[in-house]
């Protein structure tokens, strides 16, 4: 059963749509997200500029380890490791 957004696509894209359409349009959709919304929320509560660059690097670190071939269970505890890090930074600098 094709869905809505595939009708109208060549049917060599439609194949290859849940693994790279999709993604793409995923990591797009939280980039903007992350530079329209999360940004300056996170600016208006004085979170220093360079660890809000940190905490959206390791958002994208999260989307690109997702979809990366490889060892995604080493990916992963790298990325956890780094938002542990960036998380407790942005929660000293909020109350403080």
């Amino acid at each position: 059963m094709r869905g809505r957004a595939c009708e109208k696509l060549p049917e060599a894209l439609e194949k290859i749509a849940p693994v790279l359409i999709y993604p793409v349009v995923g990591i797009l959709a939280m980039g903007l997200l992350m530079l329209f919304i999360v940004e300056p929320i996170m600016g208006k509560y004085g979170v220093a500029p360079e660890l809000i660059k940190d905490f959206i690097g390791t958002l994208n670190e999260c989307e690109f380890a997702r979809y990366a071939p490889g060892n995604q269970n080493e990916a992963m505890d790298k990325v956890y490791s780094s938002a542990v890090e960036v998380i407790s930074k942005m929660e000293n600098s909020i109350k403080h």
